[in-house]
């Protein structure tokens, strides 16, 4: 968390962050990933549709704590939560902070979801 911003964040996607809900396939060395898709689109009254942008954060177990107060998940989290809720760019409106849980992943890593509401004309 202390260490420098990356440069080319492109170098993130397809290797850390995948833009589809599942991780192709987890590393053998300890990561941490994060995935993201839009679920559950319905018709709202004719002219709307709402559905759900669908965020995924997996850590290694052996990476969940670390030398701060925040264990590394919650950290992903907050910085998620901090960059999307209310966020005004997708959709019309405001973003909505949906629910959060935690998921099963398999032994090795760890997983929690984080979901927004989001509206957009049909």
């Amino acid at each position: 968390m202390d260490k420098p911003d990356i440069e080319d964040t492109s170098e993130l996607i397809s290797n850390k962050i995948f833009p589809y809900g599942h991780v192709p396939k987890l590393a053998d060395t300890a990561s941490s990933y994060l995935t993201f898709s839009f679920k559950d689109y319905r018709p709202v009254k004719n002219s709307f549709k709402s559905g759900l942008l669908h965020f995924q954060i997996i850590v290694h177990k052996d990476l969940i704590s670390t030398d701060y107060e925040m264990l590394r998940y919650d950290h992903i989290l907050a910085c998620v939560d901090e960059l999307f809720n209310e966020n005004r760019e997708l959709g019309i409106g405001k973003l909505e902070f949906y629910r959060m849980d935690e998921m099963f992943v398999n032994e090795q890593y760890v997983g929690f979801y984080l979901q927004y509401k989001l509206w957009e004309f049909n």
